[in-house]
């Protein structure tokens, strides 16, 4: 199965369902799955992810 290499950007779309862009996130991910195409993640899109989801939202980050 070939891997595409996910930007934060999608990881942290993917867990925002009120986000404008998650439509066509979630969109492009399935089109992906269904094409047998995978998603890759390296650890500094793990720590990208994880550093917006924790900030405050008073900081721009979720606040989760």
């Amino acid at each position: 199965m070939p891997l595409y290499l996910a930007d934060s950007n999608v990881l942290i779309r993917l867990t925002q369902r009120q986000d404008p862009s998650f439509p066509v996130v979630r969109k492009a991910v399935d089109e992906l799955a269904l094409s047998n195409i995978g998603l890759a993640y390296t650890l500094q899109n793990m720590t990208e992810f994880w550093n917006v989801s924790t900030r405050p939202v008073a900081r721009n980050g979720f606040g989760m």
